[in-house]
């Protein structure tokens, strides 16, 4: 953390909300242009929210917190080991509980690994006895795919996809389940309005990068959906 950062959030607290011109007139080691750059920062990291033009509060939110169970590591270690010059993204269906209204029941687990490379997992998988499927169509997961009964689902990990490392394994981050819900066909038994939900309550209760999440909806195709969401919400990216 920079030292106008560390400045910044020490000057926010205690305050329900400061301006900017508050914020220049009690100091004069850093810059306008510099705490005008570091202002966004900190929105961006989600340390600060933009509550109207020029004004801003401290955020009291919290880090998106998924930890893996042991199931899950022991599955990300065995296809590390068995396929060590490929990444993984390893993940069960309950990580989305936290931005639900309503906690599910998605007992799915999700292994995303390089594009040129899921249907020899896939078939390593399916070699082990797993209950799996290789990127399921819409009409394939209506069929055979049943969300609150255990199975594995193998699908590309998308280029410059936002991770996390948590507990020895690769993980999703916030940004990340954000977007792909909207774009993954395993994720169309939430309704829209579940996923315009999820957005609003991850932007209120967590810690969520806006750049990182408008770069990977960039990736995604759905850049400009996003943007809108967050624009008619009052939360400027």
């Amino acid at each position: 953390m920079t030292e106008a950062e560390k400045y910044i959030l020490n000057y926010g607290k205690g305050r329900k909300q400061f301006s900017y011109s508050e914020l220049k007139a009690s100091t004069e080691e850093f810059g306008s242009s510099y705490i005008n750059w570091t202002l966004v920062q900190l929105v961006e990291k989600g340390e600060l929210v933009r509550v109207g033009h020029g004004i801003y509060a401290i955020t009291d939110v919290e880090e998106f917190d998924y930890v893996p169970d042991e199931a899950t590591i022991r599955l990300y270690d065995y296809l590390t080991k068995e396929f060590p010059r490929q990444s993984f993204c390893v993940y069960k269906g309950e990580i989305l509980n936290p931005l639900l209204d309503t906690p599910g029941i998605n007992a799915l687990t999700y292994v995303e690994t390089d594009r040129s490379r899921t249907e020899i997992v896939f078939r390593k998988l399916q070699a082990d006895g797993e209950k799996v499927f290789h990127k399921p169509s819409r009409q394939v997961l209506k069929d055979y795919v049943n969300v609150s009964s255990p199975s594995v689902i193998v699908r590309p990990l998308i280029t410059d996809s936002p991770l996390l490392f948590i507990d020895g394994i690769e993980c999703p981050s916030i940004e990340k389940l954000l977007i792909d819900v909207r774009r993954e066909h395993d994720f169309d038994y939430l309704g829209q309005s579940q996923k315009s939900a999820m957005l609003r309550t991850a932007l209120q209760n967590f810690a969520v990068n806006r750049s990182t999440l408008l770069r990977y909806a960039g990736r995604r195709g759905i850049f400009e959906e996003i943007q809108r969401e967050l624009e008619s919400q009052d939360i400027r990216p």
